[in-house]
């Protein structure tokens, strides 16, 4: 799944892992789809939608099912959404301020959407969480990893943050948009605008830390 600009819109589409059979899932000529996440079991997709023009425009979460049916708007003003390891939970990032904007740290605090219930559920130390972007489950569960920039006493780093705690732990590799790999044993990020980055991480103990790392 991925966001692609056609037509002067952003719009969500998806293809076969060879890039064959690209389709859009949107088709939204007044609305700008971004962020496109899969669940873990690849059955729905949450992604961020804005609608309206300049500072007045809304960043919203949606879900909706991996063909683009059933499409549901969950909470405005809300960013970068990611899924809880089972698939019942939507991670997402509350917009800073009311006014929109489109730095992609514009955010502070962070909180949860169960889709069964409805019910949204604040991270424990959300009043010290600001200026993240990127975040993502660790595949146990325990750890969410994230980029801040100019935040929480931070320029730029990539933090693990305790999913259901207040510990949060600088992992101290240059870069950002960090991503776990399925099994939790291996991390990736961009260490600059045309580098990947792979190494080993712990997420398994108290003090998540990264091995040695190599550029790809």
């Amino acid at each position: 799944a991925y966001e692609s600009y056609v037509n002067d819109n952003w719009e969500i589409f998806v293809m076969r892992a060879d890039g064959a059979q690209p389709v859009n899932l949107t088709q939204t000529p007044k609305e700008q789809e971004h962020y496109p996440q899969v669940s873990p079991d690849g059955t729905k997709i949450c992604f961020s939608v804005d609608q309206g023009e300049g500072r007045d425009a809304v960043r919203s979460l949606y879900v909706m099912d991996s063909d683009g049916k059933n499409r549901k708007k969950l909470v405005e003003n809300a960013r970068e959404p990611f899924w809880s390891p089972d698939g019942k939970v939507i991670g997402f990032l509350p917009q800073e301020y009311p006014k929109f904007n489109v730095m992609d740290y514009y955010t502070k605090g962070m909180s949860f959407y169960d889709l069964a219930t409805g019910q949204i559920e604040m991270h424990p130390n959300t009043a010290n969480i600001y200026h993240l972007y990127n975040p993502c489950f660790a595949p146990n569960g325990k750890w969410i990893v994230s980029t801040v920039h100019a935040g929480m006493g931070f320029e730029h780093a990539i933090l693990a943050i305790e999913a259901h705690g207040t510990n949060i732990i600088n992992l101290k590799i240059p870069g950002c948009r960090p991503c776990v790999s399925p099994d939790g044993k291996q991390i990736a990020w961009g260490s600059g605008d045309h580098q990947v980055v792979l190494a080993l991480i712990d997420l398994e103990s108290d003090s998540p830390a990264v091995g040695r790392w190599r550029l790809r």
